[in-house]
């Protein structure tokens, strides 16, 4: 949704609230003046600090509402005082909630509170080229807090892709996490193997990802002199070893070739023939007979060579193919649903007549 304004901008039209609502989080890089600072605080960190009257700041974040002429950000006390046309132009030519402002301006004292007076308002980068330049500047950096800064980055681009649903940021915690445990080829001790487990188990309770800690966990038993620590956390996730290389139970599961439906774990041919059951919507007698239209001397001439048709009973397709290679059943409207099962194709009937012809899945 957009903020709309009069297209005059006149300011009677500007003192009407106008909301300008966005599920979003102010993300991403603030910058004081002062030169050459690396280490600036994020616009979140920095409504947290304690601001002086006349300092200078620049932020990018995302939109909470206007009302009047103060603009809002979400996870941000600070009020933005928007007084210029050009300034109201540029709200109203963005999209809330999906992007983000690029705010600079000087911090003064108004009612008890700090307001912001904007000198300068446009479209700012995206989350995910945000966070991904974040990501390279801190790899490309050496410091003793790296690793903690790539862990607030991951934990970060997790939050924002919980709320955008960006698979971009998804993969970009993944890498911060792996980085923030990574550290060289040289074998690990066991204290060293217990830090890295303790912040592992803080990434698996974030992520909830059990292939990706089962990842983390094996690039760590590679290295570690003591894998039974890290063998038990594994098997706490739910992984088994298999075949020489450690698997989640929903990999097993797809091993003996099952899958997940309605949260159980059943076999392909089952899932076709639940999800046909409930499709089907041909039930009363006089819609099945309507299937058959052809006489019964027709349809076994059908059948002698070698064709199936929509309305055949079960003996007629028989006699076209064979038997199948398996038989399922289930009850439909105290009749019986079945699917025969061929090398190619399911074939199912219902009370005896065949309704529907499906290819199996590869």
């Amino acid at each position: 949704m957009k903020t709309t304004f009069d297209s005059t901008l006149s300011r009677r039209m500007r003192q009407r609230s106008v909301s300008v609502l966005a599920h979003a989080a102010l993300v991403l890089t603030c910058s004081t003046v002062v030169a050459g600072n690396a280490d600036t605080p994020t616009a979140e960190e920095l409504c947290t600090q304690r601001l002086r009257p006349g300092q200078h700041i620049e932020l990018i974040g995302k939109y909470k509402e206007l009302i009047d002429e103060q603009l809002h950000l979400f996870d941000c006390t600070l009020v933005f005082h928007v007084k210029s046309d050009e300034h109201f132009q540029a709200l109203l030519n963005l999209t809330a909630k999906k992007d983000n402002l690029l705010i600079a301006g000087t911090v003064f004292p108004s009612d008890d509170i700090l307001t912001v007076s904007v000198d300068r308002l446009e479209q700012g980068p995206d989350d995910y080229s945000i966070l991904e330049a974040r990501l390279q500047k801190i790899t490309e950096q050496t410091s003793d807090d790296q690793h903690t800064r790539l862990y607030k980055l991951a934990l970060r681009s997790l939050k924002v892709h919980n709320r955008d649903d960006d698979a971009r940021l998804l993969s970009l915690a993944h890498k911060a996490f792996g980085i923030t445990l990574s550290g060289g080829n040289d074998r690990l001790g066991s204290d060293e193997v217990r830090q890295r487990l303790a912040l592992i188990r803080k990434i698996h309770r974030v992520v909830e990802d059990a292939t990706f800690t089962r990842n983390l966990l094996v690039d760590l038993l590679k290295r570690a002199d003591s894998p039974q620590l890290i063998e038990d956390h594994l098997t706490e996730i739910g992984c088994r070893p298999h075949r020489d290389q450690w698997i989640t139970y929903q990999e097993f599961k797809r091993l003996e070739g099952l899958v997940d439906y309605e949260s159980k774990w059943i076999s392909i041919r089952d899932q076709h023939h639940i999800a046909t059951l409930r499709d089907f919507s041909v039930e009363s007698n006089e819609a099945l007979q309507l299937l058959r239209a052809r006489t019964e001397e027709q349809y076994i001439l059908l059948a002698e060579e070698g064709d199936v048709e929509i309305g055949m009973l079960r003996e007629e397709v028989a006699l076209a193919l064979g038997f199948p290679t398996y038989v399922l059943r289930l009850p439909r409207s105290g009749k019986e649903f079945d699917q025969w099962n061929y090398s190619k194709k399911y074939y199912y009937f219902f009370d005896g007549i065949l309704v529907h012809v499906a290819d199996i899945p590869k």
